[in-house]
């Protein structure tokens, strides 16, 4: 895959080749279909947020699931290869006060 990559904060971007492993515990490979810039990687670029690098621009998103790994159970979650999803920063938990009013 190609992604525009930090090597660290404050770093000039560039786009480069990377290989990902296949899916941990709990986690999930998904082909990026759409991608947006948005200005939390904007601070990470100009270095007003200290992350380690390397960093991938682009967090937020749509695609489609390519691979589901350990634990990942498509009956309780309905998540797996080809379905499409969009990628959120914030996870709503669907239980707490705020989820339960329609807040998140």
């Amino acid at each position: 895959m190609r992604a525009v990559v930090i090597p660290r904060p404050g770093a000039p971007v560039a786009v480069e080749s990377l290989i990902l492993d296949e899916p941990g515990v709990a986690e999930v490979r998904v082909r990026m279909l759409a991608s947006g810039v948005c200005h939390s990687d904007l601070h990470v670029r100009d270095g007003e947020w200290e992350r380690p690098g390397p960093i991938v621009l682009g967090h937020e998103g749509a695609g489609v699931i390519e691979a589901v790994g350990p634990g990942v159970d498509p009956a309780v979650t309905g998540l797996r290869p080809g379905r499409l999803v969009a990628l959120s920063w914030l996870v709503p938990c669907g239980v707490c006060r705020a989820c339960l009013a329609g807040a998140r």
